[in-house]
């Protein structure tokens, strides 16, 4: 069964070193609402998606080929942060509202889709995966 995230917080941590461009780190829900961990071009994205709608946060350095630790937050107001090898980036975003139908997965997203991914499928290692919810 999967984590109840709505209307709270949740921090994603993990080290990852990705032997591809692009991939899911991990997932929950799909096309309506719910939130992603991704990579897109060698960039860690963050995206939330509400009422279909889906709002993603960059990273800016590429990743790929390294390891690398990142978190990823979600606070209960829709303030999202990003913080790849200590560099932070930070926006506004709607409540994860309402709960996710679609489970959690890991390395993948088992769809429909969360975000706008090339490719979902994950090549390389995740390391210390951990996802708190408050």
């Amino acid at each position: 069964s999967s984590p109840v995230v709505r209307g709270r917080e949740l921090t994603i941590t993990a080290t990852v070193n990705s032997k591809s461009a692009d991939g899911v780190i991990i997932a929950q829900g799909g096309s309506l609402v719910g939130y992603s961990l991704y990579l897109r071009d060698g960039r860690f994205i963050f995206g939330v998606r509400v009422n279909k709608k889906l709002e993603e946060l960059r990273s800016e350095p590429v990743v790929t080929g390294k390891a690398v630790k990142v978190e990823a937050h979600l606070g209960k107001d829709g303030r999202r942060t990003l913080v790849v090898d200590g560099v932070k980036v930070s926006a506004d975003g709607p409540k994860l509202d309402p709960q996710p139908a679609t489970g959690l997965s890991t390395g993948e997203d088992q769809g429909p889709n969360v975000g706008n991914y090339k490719s979902e499928k994950f090549r390389g290692t995740i390391r210390d995966l951990v996802l708190e919810v408050r």
